[in-house]
């Protein structure tokens, strides 16, 4: 361990006039010496040197982050990465090699990264702090692992990407964890069978997100959670929802279908059975529905300003309520049934 001795966790070399070959060995050499209580980061900077750190150590009390391009963090003995090592605002930062045991990403750990272009995820992966990725626009796609459990408060808002799968073992899917996420299409939650609950604003802002289908064992969509999706068609529910916020579908003005999994086959929208009202401002400004099956209490101004609402059907006339403050600023001729049939499809 003699060599170990020789080497200072803050060494600085200038690899520009060597080989690469040569760069590899001093590479491995350096990482090669870890021992229980040393473990070596590499950094690649824009100067074309390298910084080697310690996890004891701040970033900042060895390198100016802004001068870093490239981040290794890879050791297998490595589970968590505590604050002191974090990435906040390193606009220069295109890549990280991330722990391959790594089980939590800590909050605003890679905030403002706005070079960083790729991120792959360590598959035993079970949790994204609050606002991990927040602002990383240069990101265009994210492969969750199987093994995550928790989406923190906005770890994602402010993205540019696409397309999401969400995890199987997904539980919980936080505030604003897709906020502002405007060329977000495609949420694939296929064989999501744990998630339980979207938090607030989660989808806010995504004018891209054209159709959604909620896994069915999501029993609970908090207030603003689909607010100003201005693409959002269709959106089949979980058969399980108890519980739909307040202006979930705020200014969802293409919004035409909507239904639960269990009933997605009836020509009508309407709400799963689970709900028992329909909270204010529910479907603000959702102008493009034009029929709803009802058999919730209603909430003051729960359809403002769905201006092309023409035919509401009920099924308790004694409990139903028309007032003018639940349709306010409608359509003036719509009309209200008495459903007469059994839903079943």
């Amino acid at each position: 361990m003699s060599s170990s001795k020789r080497i200072r966790l803050t060494e600085q070399i200038d690899f520009k006039s060597l080989p690469k070959d040569l760069i590899k060995k001093v590479i491995d050499k350096i990482t090669s010496i870890k021992t229980d209580s040393e473990i070596f980061y590499i950094f690649k900077l824009v100067n074309g040197r390298y910084k080697f750190s310690c996890p004891e150590k701040k970033i900042s009390q060895i390198i100016e982050k802004k001068d870093i391009v490239v981040a290794d963090l890879n050791d297998d003995r490595i589970t968590r990465i505590y604050n002191k090592l974090y990435f906040y605002d390193c606009k220069n930062l295109i890549k990280v090699n991330l722990p391959k045991n790594l089980k939590i990403i800590p909050d605003r750990f890679f905030y403002n990264c706005t070079a960083l272009a790729s991120i792959i995820f360590p598959e035993n992966l079970e949790s994204i702090g609050k606002e991990a990725f927040f602002l990383c626009t240069k990101i265009k796609e994210i492969y969750l692992p199987k093994s995550l459990k928790v989406l923190g408060k906005a770890c994602f808002a402010d993205c540019c990407f696409e397309i999401v799968k969400i995890s199987e073992n997904i539980v919980s899917i936080e505030e604003k964890c897709f906020y502002n996420c405007q060329y977000l299409r495609t949420v694939n939650f296929q064989n999501c069978i744990h998630l339980n609950r979207l938090g607030k604003y989660c989808f806010y802002n995504c004018y891209s997100l054209i159709s959604l289908t909620i896994p069915d064992n999501c029993f609970e969509i908090e207030e603003l959670c689909f607010s100003n999706c201005y693409s959002l068609e269709k959106i089949i529910l979980s058969n399980n929802l108890f519980k739909l916020g307040k202006f979930a579908f705020k200014e969802c003005s293409s919004l035409k279908k909507i239904s639960s999994s269990q009933f997605k086959e009836n020509k009508l929208n309407l709400l799963p059975k689970g709900i028992t009202y329909i909270s204010e401002g529910t479907f603000c400004g959702c102008s493009s529905l034009t029929n709803f099956i009802i058999f919730q209490y209603l909430k003051d101004r729960a359809f403002i300003c769905c201006s092309n609402l023409t035919k509401i059907y009920y099924f308790d006339k004694k409990h139903f309520q028309r007032s003018k403050e639940i349709f306010f600023n409608c359509n003036e001729k719509i009309k209200f049934y008495m459903y007469q049939r059994d839903i079943k499809n």
